[in-house]
């Protein structure tokens, strides 16, 4: 009688054993195909429409922070060429051909109408 008892306990341990491997391949597999079905959807990121080229101005808008300062007006340039001053408050609006371009500003105390 010890024999059997001996013997269920060694066939149940086993039956666990297999039990717990079969959880971890599974969860394995479920990590393994997730990371593969991840690297094809993200193959290429980028949209169609990011992918063509547009031919049409993009819209520049730059809204100046009031808390900068009252007296300090902001001098905008793009691409070296000066653009407008933006005062307290206010917003520049314009439009910029496609490409690269170059911004730069400067907080003026004192302001040049």
């Amino acid at each position: 009688m010890a024999k059997d008892s001996l013997r269920r306990v060694t066939t149940m341990k086993t039956h666990r054993c297999s039990t717990r491997g079969a959880i971890l391949l599974l969860v394995a597999w479920l990590f393994f195909s997730a990371f593969v079905s991840g690297q094809v959807l993200g193959a290429d990121p980028r949209s169609p429409h990011a992918v063509a080229p547009s031919q049409a101005p993009a819209r520049l808008i730059i809204r100046r922070n009031p808390n900068l300062g009252v007296n300090v007006i902001v001098r905008l340039w793009i691409d070296g060429q000066p653009a407008g001053s933006i005062g307290y408050g206010h917003t520049f609006e314009g439009f910029l051909a496609p490409g690269h371009h170059v911004l730069a500003v400067l907080a003026s105390p004192s302001p040049r109408w």
